[in-house]
């Protein structure tokens, strides 16, 4: 049986070879869809408009595909400029 000292260095090691590993990813389309719909939330909010979470969905869904793609345009180069800067 493996002693406790070498299972934790282990656990450690598994620990930061999966936070390099969340670093040096690319950025995925679910990422970029996230937070594109975020950022869109939070200026349809700021103008007072729909209250709850179907809401902000049904609204979403219904943008033009130009009007969400300028979102996700906007959402990929933040968070291209955030990794680039994290990884310096």
């Amino acid at each position: 049986m493996p002693s406790l000292c070498r299972i934790t260095r282990r656990r450690c090691s598994l620990r930061a070879e999966g936070y390099v590993a969340g670093r040096t990813a690319g950025i995925s389309t679910l990422e970029v869809e996230e937070a594109a719909y975020a950022l869109w939330k939070t200026e349809v909010n700021a103008v007072g408009l729909p209250p709850t979470e179907a809401e902000y969905t049904d609204a979403w869904e219904k943008l033009s595909i130009q009007t969400r793609d300028m979102y996700r345009s906007k959402t990929r180069t933040v968070l291209e400029a955030a990794r680039k800067v994290v990884m310096e």
